[in-house]
């Protein structure tokens, strides 16, 4: 993972730092357990509206579902 992130252009050694930082640690921790409460147990994962979609999902259905969640929100439901 260092050696990939090195090849992107990240600086390692801040990532060394933050990967050790609390704040971060407790925010990942966070995210686990929403992602368990919403029963996303992989990426991507997407939470558009009301709606949870785990997986790939196409252009098509993706703005699909995203029109929709735009739908309900407008209309107040």
């Amino acid at each position: 993972m260092l050696e990939a992130a090195g090849t992107l252009g990240i600086d390692v050694a801040r990532m060394k730092i933050d990967m050790r930082d609390a704040a971060i640690e407790g925010m990942l921790e966070r995210n686990i357990k929403l992602a368990e409460v919403l029963r996303i147990n992989g990426t991507p994962g997407f939470v558009v509206g009301d709606e949870v979609r785990t997986g790939a999902v196409d252009l098509s259905s993706l703005q699909a579902l995203i029109s929709k969640g735009r739908d309900v929100r407008q209309s107040g439901k």
